[in-house]
């Protein structure tokens, strides 16, 4: 039994399974069955590959100008305010996006890239201070235990969601006598996905308030270790922009280039997002074995993408192109808590929101860079040339891992309270 130990829950405050409750559901509505039903829905629509990139890369901008503004909002008015307005924002915009069709055909352009800049800042104000709250109800003994699960639970969501967004289009048609080649049946999916983001405010409201931590000293405020986290940033600017290929244009190159049905596709996201539960949870284990921590979880990873990016690229199948998808989408997910404990750790109590700010806004510029370059890239010289060069990118951010490690070893702070008011 010893060797399951690591997937035990331990004992974390209600608020920390609120939260991981709360992400699961609006991830699971927002990352899971809403990224992969509006890109079938658009490519019904008419719109090619170029538009598909447009898309992820328009919502990465909003993402990104929200992030660091959304954390100096939560260092100002409370994490929880925040993240409840975030998440209103982020339902909203999707509510939108299934009356695409029925806006003049002037604006059916610009309609699907408003409704990304809205649930992209609304998600960008929730997971920059849902990262900052986080901090708040652990301590540094369970700190990497209670971000692991949260991205845990986050994941079973977007597993369920992927799953079920993959279901919902052949379900409708049957429904209504249409069929999955026509863009009505993604239409009335795409309701879905908001009922189910809308039932993640319920958690988040039963959070209590968290104290908004400010300086103990008059004057300027301690600086953070500012290499370490420009490391950081680096790292995260790359590895967004390798992952950003097969989360924006995966599920385009199974359906164009390999002609599979939305089940398949769907159930293909699915595992990966299964196999990202147990890399997840993982994470924290390989951390307190190596003298890296959480630095040498984010390596691993890495140079894991790399291989996986590669399978993608060069696969001659449809089935190999999907093992590489699920490896990517797996070891995101052992990556991403790695990155965020690291980036808390480094940062005083009056910092942590503005830097999960900054750290959140280099992930999604690497994210936005590839995604509406991407588009171009698949058009001028296909799908698998794109993927070759997000294996790249993946080897860069584990080398530039590597050098940071050696930064970051000597640089963190000491160990935080429970309330989070002192490191």
């Amino acid at each position: 039994m010893k060797r399951f130990r690591f997937l035990s829950l331990p004992h974390y405050e209600r608020d920390v399974w609120l939260l991981s409750g709360s992400s699961a559901l609006i991830a699971g509505g927002w990352l899971g069955m809403m990224s992969l039903l509006k890109v079938l829905y658009v490519l019904r629509l008419g719109f090619g590959p170029e538009f598909v990139g447009t898309l992820y890369a328009t919502g990465s901008l909003g993402f990104m100008l929200a992030s660091l503004p959304g954390g100096a909002l939560g260092g100002r008015f409370g994490a929880r305010r925040v993240m409840i307005i975030g998440a209103v924002l982020n339902i909203i915009g999707m509510a939108i996006l299934p009356f695409t069709e029925a806006v003049p055909p002037s604006l059916r352009t610009f309609w699907p890239l408003l409704v990304q800049v809205i649930s992209s800042v609304g998600w960008s104000l929730v997971m920059v201070n849902q990262i900052a709250a986080m901090m708040a109800f652990t301590t540094m003994e369970n700190r990497r235990g209670a971000y692991a699960v949260r991205e845990a639970l986050a994941g079973f969501g977007i597993f369920v969601g992927v799953l079920l967004g993959g279901i919902l289009p052949g379900l409708f048609a049957g429904l209504i006598g249409s069929t999955v080649d026509h863009p009505m049946p993604y239409r009335y999916a795409l309701w879905v996905p908001v009922v189910t983001a809308a039932a993640g405010l319920v958690p988040l409201l039963m959070i209590r308030p968290i104290e908004v931590v400010r300086s103990s000293t008059r004057g300027r405020k301690e600086m953070p270790p500012l290499l370490p986290l420009l490391l950081l940033a680096a790292a995260g600017f790359l590895n967004n922009g390798a992952v950003s290929t097969c989360r924006a244009f995966g599920t385009a190159y199974l359906d164009r280039v390999f002609v599979l049905p939305p089940s398949v596709i769907g159930a293909v996201s699915s595992i990966g997002m299964a196999l990202a539960v147990l890399c997840a949870l993982s994470g924290p284990r390989l951390a307190r074995r190596h003298r890296r921590g959480s630095g040498q979880v984010m390596i691993v990873a890495s140079f894991g993408m790399v291989a996986s990016l590669l399978v993608i690229g060069l696969g001659p199948h449809w089935s190999i192109v999907a093992v590489g998808i699920i490896g990517v989408l797996a070891l995101a997910a052992m990556w991403m808590p790695a990155y965020q404990v690291l980036q808390m750790e480094l940062a005083t109590p009056e910092w942590r929101a503005v830097i999960a700010g900054a750290a959140s806004t280099s992930m999604s510029l690497g994210f936005g860079m590839m995604s509406l370059s991407g588009g171009y890239i698949v058009a001028a010289v296909g799908y698998q040339q794109l993927f070759l060069i997000a294996a790249v990118l993946a080897l860069l951010s584990g080398l530039v891992m590597r050098y940071a490690t050696r930064q970051v070893v000597t640089q963190q702070p000491g160990p935080a309270t429970p309330d989070g008011t002192s490191v």
